[in-house]
């Protein structure tokens, strides 16, 4: 029997997954997605946030105090990366693919690592760092056209040596596209989501919007909107969800004033999140770019009422006046028309959450995103043992 779970394991893919960025709450964070996942892969992920190691399968998460110093905290990461890689292969187990959560300081970092032991490179894409809007805390006008600039750079430098990228939307390479090799590897599919908690627990009147930072989220869009359309109903409130540190909090608060129906909410842990949409009454995305927020997922999953800007990949799962509703990206006064539609009508919410519900059940299951990452990754590696 031992030796046939070991064969089973053996046959796994041996991957080294960099994923920076602060994280908690690991079971939550990390539990479903690597149990998951362990049908096809093994090996470690390496993060920051709460210090310690875990295993959700067979994969190990460790994760690193975090450091306020980017540059160190590169460095380190590279350390340890190198450490974990040289000693599996010391072991006779080697790492067979490098895997990292997005483009930039991510990507970078694996890239160094493929780089330096021969091995693949799976690059996740999960923004557009094309989009200015990512740039608006920037007061310097050059300093913004140099960030963006530098982040293009980067990308693209990454984007041209993957060995796979995993897409949220085929449009987010349409800017890279012409600079891309004619043979680069790419797949459109979800990110991981384990719905099975999110369900309709009944209606609060509120309209949800979660995110950081302000301009990204176009949190001054929606504010402005639902105070065109707060007069007319009173007993709704808007309610802006997330951790706003510094001048972004200052900002938000500005931007609320002393409006008895808009408040702000602090983070909540992931597992609360369930409940927390699962009242809503609509939730609304009003980005100026994005990918595919996680949120509008869970909301479509909990059967909710989703009114989402034109942006990235929300097009392509929101179907207007079908199982949602979108507005022209940083268009006050569509935004508050759709508002001023959805709050009015109590049956328009429940089919449009319906469909929403019917939609995420069919396209965002947990087995379809271990099937299409395993099958990218067995592609990378295909590739690269014929070019070898």
């Amino acid at each position: 029997m031992g030796a046939v779970k070991l064969a089973s394991e053996n046959n796994k893919i041996h991957i080294f997954y960099v994923d920076t960025g602060y994280k908690y709450d690991m079971a939550v964070t990390y539990g479903p997605k690597l149990g998951m996942l362990s049908q096809r892969f093994r090996g470690r992920v390496l993060t920051d946030g709460e210090p310690g190691f875990h295993k959700f399968g067979s994969i190990e998460v460790e994760s690193l105090p975090l450091m306020k110093s980017k540059p160190l905290r590169v460095l380190r990461t590279l350390r340890f990366a190198f450490r974990y890689i040289k000693a599996q292969r010391r072991a006779g187990d080697p790492v067979q693919l490098i895997v990292s959560y997005d483009v930039l300081t991510t990507g970078v970092i694996a890239w160094i690592l493929a780089l330096r032991f021969g091995l693949p490179q799976l690059v996740e894409v999960n923004g557009d760092y094309t989009a200015w809007s990512n740039y608006a805390d920037i007061a310097s006008p050059w300093k913004r056209r140099f960030k963006r600039w530098l982040y293009i750079n980067v990308e693209r430098f990454v984007l041209r040596r993957a060995g796979g990228i995993k897409l949220l939307y085929s449009r987010q390479l349409d800017y890279f596209r012409k600079s891309l090799p004619a043979n680069s590897l790419s797949r459109v599919f979800p990110n991981f989501l384990d719905l099975s908690e999110f369900s309709n627990l009944g209606e609060d009147p509120k309209v949800v919007i979660v995110g950081f930072p302000f301009a990204v989220k176009g949190i001054d869009i929606a504010i402005a909107a639902f105070r065109k359309v707060a007069p007319d109903f009173p007993e709704w409130s808007l309610e802006v969800l997330g951790w706003y540190p510094g001048d972004e909090k200052a900002l938000l608060d500005e931007c609320i004033g002393d409006h008895s129906q808009i408040r702000h909410k602090t983070q909540i842990y992931k597992r609360d999140m369930p409940g927390y949409l699962g009242r809503a009454g609509v939730v609304l995305c009003a980005s100026r770019t994005e990918g595919f927020p996680r949120v509008i997922k869970e909301a479509m999953q909990a059967a909710k009422a989703c009114l989402v800007s034109d942006v990235g990949g929300l097009p392509d799962a929101i179907q207007h006046e079908v199982n949602g509703m979108l507005f022209r990206s940083e268009d006050v006064e569509d935004l508050a028309a759709k508002l001023r539609q959805l709050l009015g009508d109590a049956a328009l919410r429940q089919r449009l959450g319906e469909r929403a519900a019917d939609y995420a059940r069919a396209h965002y299951t947990t087995q379809s995103f271990v099937d299409n990452f395993g099958n990218l990754a067995a592609e990378v590696l295909a590739r690269h043992g014929a070019a070898r």
